[in-house]
């Protein structure tokens, strides 16, 4: 996936800020998240949201929740680029995080971080796999992070995430 929204300059600018601000213990993240203001430039949004409904479709189908999708968005990771620890507040009732990378392997990083004791020592781990959909409850506040990448320039992580009600 090719980020035509955003430049080579704006995205250095954008990794040097947020790497301040985890620095200064302040919430931040670097990595590129399509966003549905630029729906119409990057064309995906059609893709993020069928993906989106599918998940509200399961979960409706479990009786989990009763509500509609409040956002989606492609998010592609290179190297060098994270989420800082972090909790999703009232974007809905789950998030879901859908894994596209392919040959992922433990030492490019980018494992997404549970804390579900709310104490930073005290965490899982979940490797990126190919096909696999996460979903966090965020009645329960459930901190997260993605862990710092070292993949190849070749190698990016890429998934769907998105909320729902």
């Amino acid at each position: 996936m090719k980020d035509k929204i955003s430049t080579s300059i704006i995205d250095k600018q954008r990794h040097r800020q947020a790497t301040k601000a985890f620095k200064r213990r302040k919430f931040s993240f670097s990595f590129y998240r399509s966003s549905n203001k630029h729906a119409k430039q990057h064309g995906q949004a059609s893709l993020h949201q069928y993906v989106g409904q599918k998940v509200l479709t399961l979960l409706k189908h479990h009786s989990l929740i009763k509500g509609e999708l409040q956002d989606s968005f492609f998010a592609a990771y290179k190297k060098g680029q994270f989420i800082s620890y972090h909790t999703d507040g009232s974007a809905g009732k789950y998030a879901f995080i859908y894994q596209l990378s392919t040959g992922w392997q433990q030492k490019y990083g980018g494992q997404l971080e549970l804390y579900p004791q709310r104490i930073k020592f005290f965490k899982r781990t979940i490797a990126p796999k190919f096909n696999s959909l996460t979903l966090l409850k965020l009645s329960h506040p459930m901190p997260h992070s993605v862990k710092l990448l070292n993949n190849p320039a070749h190698k990016h992580r890429i998934t769907i995430s998105g909320w729902v009600e």
